[in-house]
């Protein structure tokens, strides 16, 4: 928890989580539209591997984000790894601006 914290702050101070949009909305954006809800099929607060099948990205970010190695996805694991993919796309863009 202290971890998603620390990145949610880190984004806050550069721009990204202060934007007026509610963090559901953020999270729709990164995933295309798609939210934690609508990924949890059977709604038991879990992102599970058969659930994760839908869609490779979606495998990819259960491989990936899964902390305590459950084979499912909390929504705060959930939260956390998004929280992650969208650092790293502003310190890509950072970097990039950089370069010019």
């Amino acid at each position: 928890m202290r971890r998603l914290l620390h990145r949610l702050t880190l984004l806050a101070s550069i721009g990204i989580a202060s934007s007026c949009q509610p963090v559901y909305a953020q999270r729709e954006l990164i995933l295309g539209g798609m939210s934690f809800r609508s990924i949890d099929l059977n709604r038991d607060g879990f992102i599970d591997r058969r659930e994760a099948n839908s869609r490779p990205e979606f495998r990819a970010l259960l491989a990936r984000a899964d902390s305590n190695h459950d084979g499912r996805l909390s929504e705060a694991e959930f939260d956390s790894a998004l929280a992650e993919i969208q650092l790293q796309k502003v310190l890509i863009e950072q970097r990039r601006q950089a370069r010019k």
